[in-house]
């Protein structure tokens, strides 16, 4: 929501574009004007599944998979905590920038090497997904890629939250194409 302003399909600055920012950039996809437009042109939740693919794509690189290691081994990289943020950055900003990130945290201790279109790291951004989810309480387990949050507005001892039951599916819901985790 931060990133799009607010949830705006056409969001867009010099590497990300929709809304959920996919990173279409030169650290990114490096998709030509006329792709970057149609996307930005698509519905909704044609944005959701193409940043869904990419996003689970983006996990079987080399450096997701270091980092992914060393969180469930409670391990650091060169000195660096891998934390859901750190994970969620690497996803988000592809391999390029991921696996050139992760290279420098192993050879020199500090998170250098490419940045996004916006100079951020997957450090960087790791560092203020984390502050983010931790304002909503939120918790990610990288294992089934399930985010938890809550209870956010609705404390358990709230009795409205306390009772209410998940709404049924409706088909004007944005689903998740199943490959996407």
């Amino acid at each position: 929501m931060n990133e799009s302003g607010g949830g705006n399909t056409c969001a867009q600055n010099s590497c990300c574009v929709g809304i959920l920012q996919l990173n279409v950039g030169p650290s990114g996809l490096n998709w030509t004007r006329a792709q970057r437009q149609a996307y930005l042109n698509s519905d909704l939740q044609t944005q959701i599944n193409d940043w869904a693919a990419t996003a689970n794509s983006n996990a079987s690189s080399t450096g997701y998979q270091t980092l992914l290691a060393a969180y469930n081994s409670g391990q650091s990289i060169g000195g660096q905590t891998v934390t859901p943020g750190l994970l969620s950055a690497c996803e988000q900003f592809g391999p390029k920038v991921c696996n050139s990130n992760v290279a420098a945290l192993k050879s020199a201790g500090a998170c250098g090497g490419a940045a996004d279109g916006n100079g951020q790291t997957i450090c960087s951004w790791g560092q203020a997904a984390d502050q983010q989810a931790a304002k909503q309480n939120c918790t990610m387990n990288p294992q089934n890629s399930v985010v938890q949050c809550g209870p956010g507005d609705f404390p358990s001892a709230n009795p409205v939250a306390a009772n209410a039951t998940q709404p049924s599916a409706s088909t004007s819901d944005l689903n998740l194409p199943p490959s996407a985790g």
